[in-house]
């Protein structure tokens, strides 16, 4: 699953899909930081969140994962087999 097939899930489910691929990245440096800035500004106007699957090895999907638990939004996750990923991550200290 990538990014535009996440977007389609997501809008399936009845949510509107901001998708981190269509925002505007124009007018900062490309580095990381600078992209994770625009999208977590993005996060932050939405109820949820949808996790790829292999989600966990991204840093950014986990800050962004962080930041959803912290707000209470709900997580999202197609074909990920949420639960054994999340207590595979916490028993590793890695969430």
């Amino acid at each position: 699953m990538n990014f535009y097939r996440a977007s389609r899930y997501v809008e399936d489910l009845g949510y509107e899909a901001v998708n981190p691929c269509d925002l505007n990245h124009a007018g900062h440096d490309q580095t990381w930081e600078s992209y994770m800035r625009v999208d977590i500004k993005a996060l932050m106007d939405c109820e949820a969140i949808c996790l790829l699957p292999e989600w966990h090895r991204s840093v950014g999907a986990r800050t962004e994962y962080h930041l959803a638990q912290v707000l209470g939004m709900d997580v999202v996750m197609p074909d990920n087999g949420p639960d054994i990923v999340i207590e595979a991550l916490i028993e590793q200290d890695i969430l």
